[in-house]
């Protein structure tokens, strides 16, 4: 009898969990999607894409819209465009805190990639692997510029990533709507079996 009573309250305990559970689930909602910040660019760079004021201190980019003229969220969605993701480029080969992250897959990464590029996909950010390689070269909320990026268009690799590293209190991301296809096609830097130059 006593072995009962105890597998009872064993089974009435799980069944209290599992409704407490499922009216937490109603009050607080599972976050699918990251919250869209603006971004700090590095070294001043106006948000309109021309030169300006160069005071030494980082620009914020607060638009999340589309059409504002804004280039660094031109293309809406807190993503950037190829020419923004060029210059930014730029800036990164010249050591300043920006880090391009691929999130495609390790066979199109090792194909050809962005030039100093990190391969970090969602599968990897979200075993763990991915993060601790990215705490070597930023830590969360130091405020360095994560650009991220995949195919583009229709993918979804980088939004998946961003999300992963917003979650690890990363706050300063952009994704690059264009994408490696563009990037390539438009003959930026780099690198990788497929790169011009470089034989298989």
């Amino acid at each position: 009898m006593a072995d009962v009573s105890l597998a009872t309250r064993g089974l009435a305990l799980v069944g209290f969990a599992t409704i407490a559970g499922g009216v937490h689930s109603l009050v607080v909602p599972v976050r699918l999607d990251r919250d869209i910040r603006g971004i700090v660019i590095p070294g001043g760079v106006e948000q309109n894409g021309s030169a300006g004021e160069q005071q030494g201190k980082p620009k914020t980019d607060t638009s999340t819209e589309p059409g504002d003229g804004n280039a660094a969220f031109g293309t809406g969605e807190g993503k950037i465009d190829l020419q923004l993701a060029s210059t930014l480029h730029e800036k990164f080969m010249a050591g300043e805190p920006v880090l391009f992250l691929d999130a495609r897959l390790r066979s199109d990464f090792e194909d050809g990639r962005i030039v100093g590029a990190l391969h970090m996909p969602h599968a990897r950010l979200s075993g763990g692997e991915g993060l601790d390689e990215l705490a070597m070269f930023a830590s969360p909320g130091e405020g360095m510029l994560l650009v991220i990026y995949c195919t583009g268009g229709d993918c979804e690799a980088s939004e998946d990533s961003a999300i992963l590293l917003d979650a690890a209190g990363y706050t300063n991301i952009a994704i690059m709507a264009d994408g490696y296809d563009d990037w390539a096609a438009s003959g930026l830097p780099v690198e990788g079996a497929e790169a011009p130059g470089v034989s298989p």
